[in-house]
């Protein structure tokens, strides 16, 4: 599915370029053709996230944008809201203390976006309200994942660390504006948009200690109590004497929106 996604979109990209521009199209004002603009986010600056796209205007109804977005290594962003909504959905008569396996965790991620952008409007020519159907892909790293229970007086753990990785395919609703008096100015509200796909991936780590097999079974149930509060994904675990791994491997869906300001050339 992958591989015939991207294979798609290349042959529809490289088709469109080599279409003739409009000659109605009007590039006074710009520094280069006036064809291609350069957009940063702005959206995600509050949780860590930055995110750069560039689009290639086509013709009046047709351009062509890739992104990329990426997050530095660091803790999760509102940790406390991700705490509140994991508490609300796990349904275990025990209540999980969530902060105890997140409080010490550190994540990075990187995605990649190419779409194909339909203005229908009367501007057109990458001005005005779009479609955009378009692939995603997105890798998030954890590590210093701590899972932890006390045993005998005594605080135990394994340390996990890992990745996941996720293809999906989507579709996004929304308008761009081009401000000034040259009509260079960019602002780029992505109002809605939603994908769905796979994903996969697993977390590993090594115990403090041999675990009996009642101490196995007790740090597996509530791992899975744990895991079972994140919605979509499908967690497997396998916890042995001395080590833990979490695999992952199911649907993936998510929800999409930006705002973006840029310059076009």
């Amino acid at each position: 599915m992958k591989k015939s996604v991207i294979s798609m979109l290349a042959i529809v990209f490289i088709s469109l370029a080599g279409y003739s521009q409009d000659p109605g199209y009007i590039a006074d004002g710009a520094l280069l053709d006036g064809k291609t603009i350069v957009k940063a986010s702005i959206s995600g600056l509050g949780v860590r996230n930055f995110g750069f796209s560039a689009e290639r205007i086509v013709n009046k109804n047709l351009s062509a944008n890739v992104g990329i977005r990426f997050m530095p290594d660091g803790g999760i962003p509102m940790l406390s809201t991700v705490n509140k909504y994991i508490q609300r959905q796990n349904t275990g008569e025990d209540e999980i203390d969530v902060e105890s396996y997140l409080s010490n965790i550190r994540i990075n991620s990187f995605a990649f976006t190419p779409e194909l952008r339909i203005y229908p409007g009367k501007h057109g020519y990458g001005r005005g309200f779009y479609i955009a159907p378009y692939y995603n892909y997105f890798a998030f790293n954890l590590s210093e994942l701590t899972v932890e229970e006390e045993f005998d007086g005594k605080m135990e753990n394994a340390v996990l660390d890992g990745s996941i990785k996720t293809h999906s395919g989507g579709i996004l609703f929304g308008y761009q504006w081009m401000l000034g008096a040259k009509k260079n100015i960019i602002i780029d509200w992505g109002i809605f948009g939603i994908h769905g796909g796979k994903s996969a991936g697993e977390l590993n780590g090594k115990t403090s200690k041999n675990f009996d097999n009642e101490e196995q079974t007790i740090i597996k149930d509530n791992l899975e109590d744990f895991l079972s509060g994140i919605p979509l994904m499908k967690f497997t675990t396998d916890v042995e004497a001395n080590s833990v791994k979490i695999t992952e491997k199911g649907p993936w869906a998510f929800l999409r929106g930006s705002i973006s300001v840029g310059f076009r050339f």
